[in-house]
Formats: C-alpha cells, sequence, structure tokens
C-alpha cells in the first residue's frame, strides 16, 4: 500500500513541476515590437502609451497624457535592459494573456488597456481589456511602470 502512495505522490510533484509548462510557452527571448497602452477614464481620461520597437537600435518611446507628438519621449534600450524587460514579461507570465479580450459592459467610466507584442521571431500577442485583466496585469503594470520609471534616470 506504501508504493500506491509513494507512486501518487510522484505522479503529482511531476505533474505539479511540469503544469506551468501546459499553460505558458518557454518565453520571451527577442522583442521586435511592442505597444502598450493603458487609460484611467474617472471623470478624466488619463491616458498613457509605450512602443518598443527594435528594428534598428531598441528604442522605447513613451506618449503621455496630453502631450504632442513633439513631446515624445525616446530612450534608448541597451542589451541589459531589453533583458531586465524580457524578465519583467516573463515573470509576470505575459504570454498567457494570449487572446485576453474581455470588457465589463456595466462599467460606463473605467479603465482599459491594449498590449500587442511581436517576438521571438515574429510570434505575436495581443490582450486589451476593459475593467477585466488577465491573471498577473497588476503584477506587470507595476513593476513596468518602475522599469520605465528607472530608465527615466
Amino acid at each position: 500500500m506504501n508504493y500506491v502512495k509513494y507512486f501518487i505522490t510522484l505522479i503529482l510533484s511531476i505533474y505539479i513541476t511540469n503544469l506551468s509548462s501546459l499553460f505558458y510557452d518557454d518565453g520571451i527571448y527577442q522583442i521586435n515590437k511592442l505597444e502598450y497602452s493603458y487609460s484611467n477614464g474617472y471623470g478624466m481620461n488619463q491616458d498613457v502609451s509605450y512602443k518598443i520597437d527594435c528594428e534598428d537600435d531598441c528604442v522605447l518611446y513613451i506618449k503621455e497624457y496630453e502631450k504632442s507628438e513633439d513631446d515624445l519621449i525616446k530612450i534608448k534600450l541597451s542589451s541589459k535592459n531589453m533583458d531586465e524587460f524580457e524578465n519583467i514579461l516573463n515573470k509576470c507570465h505575459v504570454l498567457s494573456w494570449r487572446g485576453f479580450s474581455k470588457s465589463d459592459p456595466n462599467v460606463l467610466d473605467g479603465d482599459s488597456f491594449s498590449f500587442r507584442l511581436r517576438y521571438n521571431d515574429d510570434e505575436k500577442l495581443s490582450a486589451s481589456g476593459y475593467m477585466m485583466y488577465p491573471d498577473y496585469y497588476s503584477k506587470f503594470q507595476k513593476e513596468f511602470e518602475e522599469y520605465v520609471s528607472s530608465l527615466k534616470k
């Protein structure tokens, strides 16, 4: 009888250890292009949009609320910066967001986000939401804001 318990425990531990591979791809290791924006709709529309373009060099473009295209912030990203950002994406399981598109029709003035990514030699991912978010979104948003703040210094 102990062999049966041992076998079941072993099978369960292997299953649980490998469970994440069933839901998440190997990861993001090369970003070609990213577009991420979010808006705050409470009474006043506040939105920020970010774009990373790695066509030549990797550059982060930031467009802040009520700023013109002339006020666009441009930050050249090093390989180390990109590695840090890719780690954030992987840690927040962004690949699990693929195809997420949900909204709460009962909210008239709320928050929304849009996320598009081309990575790993042209794989694509898009996600969006209005008052509904994929798993790990709030963690991603917090870490992304901290990451961008560190780049601005």
